[in-house]
């Protein structure tokens, strides 16, 4: 399977064998791709690669296995539950009064 039209979105900081220490900045908008951009360093707050996906259709399942196939080295990213409410946290959404 490949993901071909069913990426929707790609964009990231990512780390290069050749220059470890000045990541590129990746940007994809559906099949068009954006030349890479050297950083000078690391942003504030990161230190290695982050990589973020929209994907759509039949290879939305697949997607973070299919890029862990071509990306070994790529740690996925286990987003943490939500937690639960309290009596006192806001509302998310509120009626009109």
């Amino acid at each position: 399977m490949t993901l071909g039209r069913d990426i929707l979105r790609m964009k990231g900081v990512i780390e290069t064998a050749d220059d470890p220490e000045c990541p590129r900045v990746l940007h994809v908008v559906g099949h068009i791709a954006s030349p890479m951009r050297r950083l000078d360093g690391w942003p504030d707050g990161l230190s290695r690669t982050r990589l973020v996906m929209i994907v759509t259709g039949a290879a939305r399942d697949a997607a973070g296995a299919l890029l862990g196939e071509v990306l070994p080295e790529l740690i996925p990213f286990e987003a943490e539950p939500d937690p639960a409410p309290t009596a006192e946290a806001e509302p998310a959404v509120r009626s009109g009064a």
